[in-house]
């Protein structure tokens, strides 16, 4: 299931010239998936109760055309695998406004137990909802 989050450019996020600044994208990937997690039931506050955390590991990023101050972005995000210890999810993001695809970009997360920091398997409630989210 894809998921749609929408952010607008604030003046924050931009640089010098007026463009979104490259690691902003990283923020708006980060509420993306999180309103991808919550819409399967699984909120930072409930896996952290669980003592279960997530940590990224790699994002590679794409861009393809510049967002500016004010842009309303869509920003869709799904989960692409999930296998053990790991998941990934993939993201799009568009400017609605003229369709532009703004860049595309896949995230890789581990789980690890809370208290350890160690790398576990992901348990099966987690696994569930993550298979939810697949597109």
């Amino acid at each position: 299931m894809r998921t749609k989050t929408q952010v607008r450019v604030r003046y924050a996020d931009t640089d010098a010239a007026g463009i979104v600044h490259y690691a902003r994208y990283l923020a708006y990937l980060e509420a993306a998936r999180a309103d991808a997690l919550r819409t399967v039931g699984l909120s930072s506050e409930m896996i952290a109760i669980c003592s279960v955390q997530t940590w990224l590991v790699q994002a590679v990023l794409r861009y393809r055309a510049p967002a500016r101050f004010d842009d309303l972005l869509d920003v869709y995000a799904w989960v692409v695998d999930a296998a053990n210890s790991q998941f990934r999810f993939a993201y799009e993001i568009q400017r609605p406004a003229d369709q532009v695809l703004i860049g595309t970009s896949e995230t890789l997360h581990t789980w690890a137990d809370r208290q350890s920091h160690a790398s576990i398997n992901s348990p099966d409630w987690l696994q569930a909802a993550l298979n939810q989210l697949r597109a």
